[in-house]
């Protein structure tokens, strides 16, 4: 919480001790401003921390590399990315940036006239008030959406 709520009150503060941090983890010479610089504020967005930093010790040892561009279009053997670098890849992880839209903007109407979601009250999550015959559902299928960890 309280990593959490520094985020939001000094979000620049954090941004540079966080990426302090990997540029310690992953050498000088590394491009940071390319491959670990967001272009929005650590504290909107989901930011995990790991004790040991196993990935950056990959990317440091050569193991592994990170490759920062836009796909362009899938190839037999793995991505064609828009800079014309194609990559090998047996697993392809996408980190678009997720955007939710409640009901995936879907258009609510009862007895012809449209109902404004936002201003219904949600019971359980799952239904809406003065909307019958309605229910959605969102998270995971195997947990809730925010995993919640014993004390």
């Amino acid at each position: 919480m309280y990593l959490f709520n520094q985020s939001r009150q000094k979000p620049e503060k954090i941004k540079k001790w966080l990426l302090g941090m990997a540029q310690r983890a992953l050498g000088p010479g590394y491009d940071m401003a390319k491959h670990f610089t967001p272009h929005y504020n650590l504290g909107t967005s989901g930011c995990a921390l790991c004790r040991t930093p196993i990935c950056f010790l990959a990317i440091k040892s050569g193991k592994a590399s990170v490759v920062t561009d836009e796909i362009e279009s899938f190839t037999e053997n793995g991505l064609r990315l828009r800079s014309g670098e194609e990559l090998e890849a047996d697993i392809i992880v996408t980190a678009t940036g997720l955007k939710v839209q409640l009901m995936g903007g879907m258009e609510v109407c009862v007895d012809g006239a449209p109902v404004t979601l936002s201003r219904a009250m949600s019971y359980k999550g799952m239904m809406y008030s003065d909307v019958p015959n309605l229910a959605s559902s969102f998270g995971y299928t195997n947990a809730s959406w925010t995993l919640k960890y014993p004390i």
